[in-house]
């Protein structure tokens, strides 16, 4: 995606969008998620995880277990899943006042700062259910909601060739 996410917000974005357009009041399995959204399996289960420990996912267990959402698509922001996975860290201090000398933050490292709450603030402003109510071209968001189920297919560790030896 790029250097202002990490990975684990991403999946965590394509998690939450995927379920929330797959997967209803009924819930959607680890395996469905990871397949729509092309995450890694392993990964996804610890991004789902912290999800659900923070609140903003529910899982249960069980023949008709799954993942479900925990609030209304329409209460959730990106900033919300962000922050719950991976917060987004503004400048606290001045690495050139680094003795605590200082409250206020060098005109750098204000910038930078003011840098980060606008897009802090672009994220509080995205709402999910923006993104899974939209129709047109660009509709099918990471591989959930569309018609055409692409299925992931993940690389499977390579076994060495045993080394024979030679008497």
């Amino acid at each position: 995606m790029g250097v202002m996410l990490s990975k684990t917000a991403e999946y965590a974005l394509k998690a939450i969008v995927c379920i929330a357009k797959e997967g209803g009041n009924t819930g959607l399995r680890t395996g469905a998620i990871a397949t729509n959204t092309r995450v890694p399996p392993s990964y996804l289960v610890k991004v789902l995880g912290q999800l659900a420990r923070s609140g903003i996912i529910q899982s249960q267990r069980g023949l008709y277990g799954g993942y479900t959402l925990a609030a209304k698509p329409s209460e959730l922001t990106f900033l919300d899943v962000i922050n719950a996975v991976d917060p987004i860290r503004r400048v606290q201090h001045c690495p050139i006042h680094s003795n605590g000398s200082s409250d206020q933050l060098c005109p750098l490292h204000l910038a930078i700062d003011r840098a980060i709450g606008a897009v802090e603030h672009e994220f509080a402003s995205v709402r999910l259910s923006s993104l899974i109510n939209s129709s047109g071209k660009n509709a099918q968001i990471c591989g959930c909601g569309g018609q055409e189920k692409k299925t992931a297919s993940y690389p499977l560790k390579k076994e060495r060739p045993s080394k024979q030896r030679s008497h």
